[in-house]
């Protein structure tokens, strides 16, 4: 007689959510049994190291600041039972990353502004005294 271990399941996926550029965000992922698994993340199908802006915090991934052209794409968390090999993939997520307009009082998005701008354009401009970043569109 032999005992299989139980497959390994997902309690939390990664959901796809709005980011703010340069802010932090996490997308989590946890299995209902963590015994013997250990975490991983992919980004766009390749293994992501962990660095300073963004790593593995318990099974969750962490960024101390979105960044709209290193974190577009997908991302997938990757559990997997360092015992018997098994591997499970969640679903991809990935940020809607939205920018802010800076002023004394912080950030605040303007949702009656719209612009459009040529591919590769990047534009600065001042828009009563609030400065607007948008970097290389």
């Amino acid at each position: 007689m032999s005992i299989q271990a139980a497959a390994i399941q997902f309690t939390k996926e990664p959901k796809s959510q709005d980011a703010l550029h340069g802010r932090s965000a996490m997308l989590r992922c946890e299995v209902s049994d963590p015994a013997d698994i250990t975490y991983s993340w992919l980004h766009n199908g390749q293994a992501l190291e962990n660095d300073e802006r963004r790593f593995l915090e318990a099974s969750n991934l962490k960024f101390t600041a979105v960044d709209r052209q290193l974190d577009a794409g997908n991302f997938e968390c990757v559990a997997q039972n360092k015992v018997t090999g098994e591997a499970l993939h969640s679903t991809n997520a990935s940020f809607n990353i939205k920018f802010c307009i800076y002023s004394n009082h912080g950030c605040s998005l303007s949702p009656s502004l719209s612009l459009s701008l040529p591919h590769s354009q990047t534009l600065f401009s001042e828009i009563n005294e609030a400065k607007l970043q948008f970097l290389q569109f």
